[in-house]
């Protein structure tokens, strides 16, 4: 198991589960994040000697040639809705998602978070990082107004948050370019 939003199938293929994000585990000269080892492991909990289904979406590739697919468990649930209720993923918005999916999913990630599950209770309970949080509503993803991609969001596409919490609650997920998810071993919050 890569991480907690990846799975390797028994014939090969690497599918990306569409609609959520995980921490990321070690690789290149980028620590293991906050979450990262959890997440996988429920990831491999969650599958593990199930069959399941795997239902490519458009645009069914990403950049890394992962196939991106709903993964369905054997009891009709989405290895995507385990993975939030687990607190272990947020909901991943994409331009060419089905919204109705999106909608289904943010409720899930809304429960973790006010139930105190997995991440979720150190990943906000630290300050707002300095100079507080800037979303684009179009891509929803958030940065700290110090991260030059949050620099270059147009004026009508942005959105101010107060704390990580609230960025998280409305759906938005961090630019990856921003590098604040904090690593496994850091103290709590920023």
């Amino acid at each position: 198991m890569p991480d907690g939003d990846t799975l390797v199938l028994t014939d090969g293929r690497v599918v990306r589960l569409v609609g959520i994000d995980a921490p990321e585990v070690a690789h290149e000269e980028r620590p293991t994040q906050l979450g990262a080892e959890e997440a996988r492991a429920e990831l491999a909990r969650l599958v593990r000697d199930r069959m399941l289904t795997i239902r490519p979406v458009a645009p069914y590739a990403d950049q890394y040639g992962r196939v991106l697919a709903l993964v369905s468990l054997p009891d009709g649930t989405t290895a995507q809705a385990g993975m939030l209720r687990a607190g272990l993923a947020f909901v991943f918005y994409f331009v060419d998602q089905d919204e109705q999916f999106f909608r289904e999913l943010l409720p899930l990630q809304r429960q973790a978070m006010q139930a105190g599950r997995g991440f979720w209770p150190r990943l906000t309970a630290g300050a707002v990082p300095g100079g507080g949080l800037v979303g684009n509503v179009k891509s929803r993803r958030f940065g700290t107004a110090r991260c030059a991609v949050a620099g270059h969001i147009a004026k009508h596409n942005r959105r101010l948050f107060g704390s990580v919490r609230a960025a998280f609650w409305h759906g938005f997920s961090p630019y990856r370019e921003c590098g604040w998810w904090p690593a496994a071993g850091a103290g709590p919050g920023f």
